[in-house]
């Protein structure tokens, strides 16, 4: 390989990674600008996007990824629950619970600790879910 092709590469090889860096750093503002977004190809950071999210801003994402359900929310101030209906999305029959409770904890940690393992729970970042394992496993399919 002559000098003037390596350095070529080089060269080639030092714009491509900053134009991959840009990039990413871009994607990353856009992402924490956009609530629904996700910043990265395999679904959004529990770390920082579940951090912040309101129950509405879950919402989005959800629907943005093609889940179909209402929202209530509590109507008590500083209430952090909230509860999806799937019953629109017809994957149960008309007599089963439909619901998914979904609680903001304070923590990741308690999250988790209430998402436990049983079948009907889940966590993700500080969100913590209740309800049939069809609509959990839809969620946790679509929060990647």
């Amino acid at each position: 390989m002559s000098p003037q092709t390596r350095t070529g590469l080089i060269a080639a090889a030092i714009v491509g990674g900053v134009f991959l860096v840009c990039g990413g750093a871009v994607a990353l503002l856009v992402a924490k600008r956009s609530p629904g977004a996700a910043p990265s190809l395999f679904g959004p950071s529990e770390s920082w996007a579940g951090k912040d999210w309101t129950h509405k801003d879950l919402a989005a994402h959800l629907r943005a990824k093609g889940l179909r359900f209402t929202m209530s929310e509590s109507e008590r101030p500083g209430s952090l629950v909230a509860w999806f209906d799937f019953k629109e999305m017809r994957l149960v029959e008309v007599w089963e619970w439909a619901t998914v409770t979904v609680t903001k904890a304070d923590t990741p940690e308690v999250a988790r600790d209430q998402g436990g393992l049983a079948e009907d729970r889940m966590s993700w970042g500080r969100f913590w879910f209740r309800g049939p394992k069809v609509f959990l496993d839809l969620i946790r399919k679509a929060l990647g």
